[in-house]
């Protein structure tokens, strides 16, 4: 089933080429009935009017940080084209595009709102994106779930300040100036990555050094999302090693602030080791961004 990325379908009188799931199950559901089923129970929560413009989510498998990103998810407008921007990329890479039309989910698929690609392709560097890339990938079966009408654009963008905030404005441009395009934006990443299998052991290991990292590097990252700082989201990334893909969150900060967002919640945060307790954990945090 995952083996080939790509497959044909009948759209209209046009064909159009899916992006297929690529991760294992291990990651999300694989059958419509049990992703369902899944996110219906995590529904329970009861959230206030979806009002938000963008959004900071985790991209771990959904058991360890599936029910954070759809929370955090589910107070995001039903727009009708999301942008998802994901990461696991150096500065120096261009910005990956997923050239497909449309992206297979086990509750069908998402189309591409192939004019807003377009516009990005023609105004910045890209690359194709043909990877298996969970940073945007986890996410769709429930942009799919909560907004099933809406169209996506699969982006990756790493670490660089100057790319973050040229495509923040540009995205905020033609949600703001063009045909009254409507337009959020999802930020994907996981913070810190602690420990013998990430390399990063400073703090020694076991519960001090999880409280080191959830009380000082990944709180510290916190504050930098909360404060909509993108530059500082950026470069606390690079400095501390507290987020894998923080060009994506701060692409996600920088719009929510140029379309005239000017609140912060922390919908929740938790560790690997809270679900599991390892020498190696990832830190987890969901973040949405609205106007007052």
């Amino acid at each position: 089933m995952y083996g080939c990325a790509y497959r044909w379908y009948d759209k209209g009188k046009m064909s159009a080429i899916i992006r297929r799931r690529k991760l294992s199950a291990g990651w999300y559901p694989e059958t419509g009935e049990a992703t369902e089923e899944v996110l219906q129970d995590w529904c329970c929560r009861d959230f206030e009017k979806p009002r938000s413009r963008a959004v900071v989510v985790p991209h771990a498998g959904w058991t360890f940080s599936g029910r954070l990103a759809f929370d955090t998810l589910s107070t995001l407008e039903r727009s009708k084209t999301v942008v998802v921007v994901g990461g696991h990329l150096s500065s120096a890479s261009p910005l990956l595009v997923a050239a497909e039309d449309a992206y297979e989910t086990p509750l069908g698929i998402v189309e591409t709102d192939l004019q807003l690609r377009e516009y990005i392709l023609q105004n910045f560097e890209t690359a194709p994106d043909e990877d298996s890339e969970n940073s945007v990938e986890v996410v769709m079966p429930m942009l799919k779930y909560l907004n099933p009408d809406a169209r996506a654009v699969w982006l990756r963008v790493g670490p660089n300040s100057d790319l973050v905030q040229r495509l923040s404005q540009a995205l905020a441009e033609v949600a703001l100036h063009q045909d009254g395009s409507d337009i959020t934006v999802i930020g994907s990443t996981d913070l810190t990555h602690y420990g013998p299998a990430f390399g990063f052991t400073d703090h020694g290991l076991g519960e001090e050094a999880h409280a080191w990292v959830r009380e000082s590097n990944d709180a510290t990252m916190i504050e930098k999302l909360a404060h909509m700082d993108a530059q500082g989201i950026v470069e606390c990334s690079i400095r501390d090693r507290s987020a894998c893909s923080a060009g994506a969150a701060a692409v996600a900060v920088g719009y929510a602030r140029a379309v005239g967002c000017d609140d912060a919640e922390l919908i929740g945060y938790h560790t690997s080791y809270d679900c599991r307790a390892a020498d190696s954990f990832v830190g987890y945090a969901g973040i949405t961004y609205r106007r007052r």
